[in-house]
């Protein structure tokens, strides 16, 4: 089931590329191109990640900080929500788009706001783990006390994902209702934790392959321009890289919607 749905969802997207590119294509342009203009209007930030010690610290943090960064920050969320309404819309609704999809500012604020409720119901799970962990961690330090360095990572390395896993899981689950709230079509925000009960394991394995995925995009990243993270050349394939992982993961929630709450069959 993990291989099916993800294997499907890739081809929502490489094997629709005309549609990917109407619904996404020229919002992503647009994002982009606010990020370039500002980075290159900040020379300074490029030099982060080339030569830091050349840098004003203070200064960098300032120019991040500023209203103008905020500005591009609040252009990239415009459109990445607009992306993500679009593209449930377009695969679940086959709703078209000339150049960009429909603006729908009222689906877009709620598809924010169920969000934003999503992140903090996991951020509450993600404080409870890290409590959990701290509270055990003389029992823990006592355990890795008695055994070999190597062992001792390996564990510390287990125990982290064992605690938090689940709130990926969480997130996820939570997550496969926001199709719906894109259609407008009336359900419980917590619609996808219901549909998906009982299907913790494929969710697992979903996160994991949507994980590989973002570590191989970090890792073609590195491998062209390694620290040299802020050059426009790296902002502008980092930009397309980040594109393909949020049109796949979209697509992922489109599909587990599509099959768990509307019982749609893979095809």
């Amino acid at each position: 089931m993990v291989w099916r749905i993800f294997v499907h969802s890739v081809r929502q997207v490489f094997g629709n590329l005309p549609g990917v590119l109407r619904v996404s294509a020229v919002l992503m342009i647009i994002q982009i191109a606010a990020q370039l203009y500002f980075f290159h209007s900040n020379p300074e930030l490029a030099m982060l990640g080339m030569d830091p010690d050349s840098v004003d610290l203070d200064a960098a943090f300032d120019t991040l900080m500023s209203a103008n960064y905020f500005i591009v920050i609040l252009v990239q969320s415009v459109c990445y929500l607009w992306i993500m309404v679009g593209w449930h819309r377009y695969v679940l609704l086959n709703e078209t788009a000339s150049f960009v999809p429909t603006f729908r500012p009222g689906r877009m604020v709620v598809y924010f706001g169920v969000s934003l409720m999503y992140v903090v119901l996991t951020l509450i799970l993600a404080a409870l783990m890290y409590l959990i962990l701290r509270l055990s961690a003389p029992i823990l330090a006592s355990i890795i006390g008695n055994i070999s360095m190597n062992s001792a990572m390996m564990l510390g390395i287990i125990l982290i994902v064992l605690a938090f896993l689940p709130v990926l899981v969480v997130m996820m689950r939570l997550s496969v209702g926001l199709p719906g709230v894109a259609l407008g079509a009336g359900v419980s925000p917590f619609i996808g934790w219901e549909a998906t009960k009982g299907r913790s394991m494929t969710i697992v394995g979903l996160i994991v392959m949507l994980g590989g995925l973002g570590y191989l995009e970090g890792a073609i990243s590195t491998a062209l321009f390694g620290d040299d993270i802020f050059s426009p050349q790296a902002l502008l394939v980092g930009a397309v890289l980040n594109w393909v992982t949020v049109m796949l993961s979209a697509s992922v929630l489109t599909t587990l919607y599509g099959v768990f709450v509307e019982r749609r069959e893979l095809v």
